[in-house]
């Protein structure tokens, strides 16, 4: 049940009809007031509440004010015996609703294991869908309890079923190999075993070569187990990454008790995901080394030339002169007709500008050819290897460069084979074609060093706009996969589900108008704004914007704060709360609502009560607690 509500949402589906008020006219008292709450309980949300503390109080006193009954006899509305039972079956009646049977229950149990577990396993969702689709077939839903159970054998079931079924894909090759990541090999030097598993699991570490060429030999390992090409057909993304995440926060002897199914379907939906992950990391450290390796090559040649340039000014006027008084006396001497329109010191700077701007772009070739053939160049079999580029546009030029680059990756040669057609146009940019097109002997030959860096730069722009892919990436993968797979046949109906117009330019005219709207109430409103103010930073400026007031504190906060301090003020607040779970349960409600998809529970409710008095004797006599998962612990009966 919704908590708050507005005002007009009270007004829109909180207020009885006529027909609905005859339905509680011969009734008085608190029975009156508890019947409407019901009834209109049961039409808003599709059920009954399962108890009194379910309903807001505002609902209450709203209710109340229709019927002309205090809000204080809502207290006392049995919520047991006959009188109940004859009100639910009076409304659900009125409403057209039947009684859910076990036969229809596990009709219920069957679809959620068909068409909403497949791709949905948080119970939350399961048990809103699973009403919805009660108030759609007019059936009432069991309790919250039991349908809490419902889910969960639910949920057990189609793993049980999917596991078999995924098993079954899996030759006893591929099976004997994902076991063997499991087994423990013995570590030089070290007391603890350690298995292919854990290393696949490590994370490779922030953006480096080091980094990149551990994300490559975890990915041999990941990428040594070949599973089957129809393994994830017709599986849900939403499902492996439920099993992959089970798989990720369980270790080795873990994964080893389950049986053979589980044990495959964890490590398989982990492999599958593990690759996508070290995929997108090896594409991000070669996105970052890209802008690494080309920035601190151009700061530095600035630091070697220098900011102090002497430039010469006012060129083009300098040179009409010194043309107009050259023709105009041809056969006189420099010193007596171009030092009049130039002076010497002018003339030294233009020869000086000329010969720092071509040393600063020999010192840049020189200082990337340097950093990226010395070092960063390492990453290039890592790329080659396990990162497979792939174009959404027509043109294949980058791809093209690419296989060019890998075909020569272990040449030794400055440049290209001179009869070797190498792209250039959208690859090269032009501050870079005197740098990558050497044509001092009077053949133009590509320089394979150069050419390397300004492809590594295009894939790495055209990376960020999903003009390129990657092949078996999560992030980089195929922008095609991001839309739904019947787009071009249910265009209409998705248009319409994320309410807007299949027209585009509609669409467009109408999101730029909004737009410039906004940007016009921006610049209206912007200098008369206390709270947003222009500051400089650095050589441009930025809007700095006052920190929000902090909200009132709710009402009464501080009469249940005193409350609290005043009866357990020497209490510590962890007993408090462990007062109050035993108590509410609210840890198994908290768990309801915020379950992982890795969860589990090896210990029933029984074990753990029986354990409880062990850790706080435990912790009172030493202190603190510490214990080894990995031995048993006895449990008193």
């Amino acid at each position: 049940m919704k908590i708050q509500w507005t005002d007009a949402e009270l007004r829109e589906m909180w207020t009885l009809c006529q027909a609905e008020r005859k339905l509680i006219d011969k009734k008085s008292g608190s029975t009156r007031l508890g019947c409407a709450v019901l009834l209109k309980c049961f039409l808003v949300d599709g059920r009954f509440p399962d108890g009194p503390a379910e309903i807001p109080l505002r609902l209450i006193t709203h209710m109340a004010e229709q019927v002309n009954v205090p809000a204080e006899q809502w207290a006392d509305y049995p919520w047991s015996g006959r009188s109940l039972g004859y009100h639910r079956a009076e409304i659900r009646e009125f409403c057209g609703f039947s009684e859910m049977s076990l036969v229809e229950l596990q009709k219920m149990k069957r679809w959620m294991i068909t068409e909403v577990i497949p791709s949905e396993h948080r119970e939350d969702r399961i048990l809103d869908m699973f009403r919805q689709k009660c108030k759609q077939v007019r059936l009432e839903p069991p309790t919250s309890d039991q349908t809490f159970r419902t889910i969960r054998s639910a949920t057990a079931t189609h793993d049980r079923q999917f596991h078999k079924r995924f098993f079954k894909r899996f030759d006893e090759a591929t099976l004997a190999s994902m076991d063997a990541l499991l087994v423990p090999m013995p570590v030089a030097g070290g007391d603890v075993d350690m298995t292919l598993w854990q290393q696949i699991k490590g994370e490779p570490g922030p953006a480096s070569v080091e980094s990149m060429m551990d994300a490559g030999a975890r990915l041999d390992i990941a990428c040594g187990i070949e599973l089957p090409a129809n393994a994830f057909t017709g599986v849900s993304q939403r499902l492996i990454d439920r099993f992959a995440k089970q798989a990720a926060v369980e270790e080795p002897f873990e994964l080893r008790r389950h049986s053979p199914a589980v044990r495959c379907t964890l490590l398989a939906s982990y492999l599958k995901r593990r690759r996508e992950v070290l995929t997108d990391h090896c594409v991000d450290v070669t996105i970052e080394i890209i802008q690494k390796f080309t920035k601190s090559a151009q700061e530095r040649v600035a630091e070697q030339i220098g900011v102090a340039l002497n430039k010469a000014t006012k060129k083009l006027h300098k040179l009409y002169h010194i043309a107009k008084a050259t023709l105009s006396q041809p056969k006189g001497t420099v010193e007596e007709v171009v030092f009049p329109a130039a002076s010497k010191e002018w003339l030294q700077a233009v020869i000086n500008e000329v010969e720092n701007s071509i040393a600063s772009k020999t010192s840049l070739i020189a200082a990337i050819h340097r950093s990226y053939g010395r070092h960063y160049r390492r990453i290039m079999p890592i790329i080659f290897k396990h990162l497979h580029f792939r174009t959404t546009t027509q043109d294949q030029a980058l791809m093209l460069a690419m296989m060019i680059i890998k075909n020569f990756a272990n040449s030794d040669a400055t440049f290209f084979p001179a009869h070797l057609s190498i792209p250039l146009q959208g690859i090269v940019p032009k501050d870079w074609m005197m740098l990558v097109v050497d044509r001092s002997t009077g053949t133009a030959k590509v320089n394979r060093v150069a050419y390397e860096v300004c492809a590594l730069m295009a894939i790495r722009e055209k990376l960020r706009c999903r003009e390129v892919w990657v092949v078996n990436g999560r992030r980089y993968r195929n922008p095609h996969e991001d839309t739904p797979q019947d787009f071009a046949v249910n265009k209409a109906k998705y248009y319409e589900t994320l309410s807007i117009p299949a027209d585009r330019r509609s669409y467009i005219r109408a999101l730029r108008e909004e737009m410039t709207q906004a940007l016009k109430a921006l610049d209206r409103t912007l200098p008369d704004n206390p709270k947003v103010n222009m500051v400089k930073h650095k050589e441009s400026h930025q809007f700095c914007i006052s920190p929000f007031t902090a909200l009132e504190d709710p009402k009464h906060i501080h009469l249940m704060k005193n409350e609290v301090f005043n009866r357990w003020g020497g209490t510590s607040l962890l007993d408090v709360l462990k007062e109050t779970d035993l108590q509410l349960h609210f840890t198994q409600m908290i768990q309801r609502v915020f379950q992982d998809s890795a969860w589990r529970e090896r210990l029933s409710e029984r074990d753990l009560s029986a354990l409880s008095p062990l850790l706080t004797q435990h912790i009172n006599k030493y202190g603190r607690f510490e214990l080894d998962f990995r031995k048993r612990l006895p449990l008193c009966a």
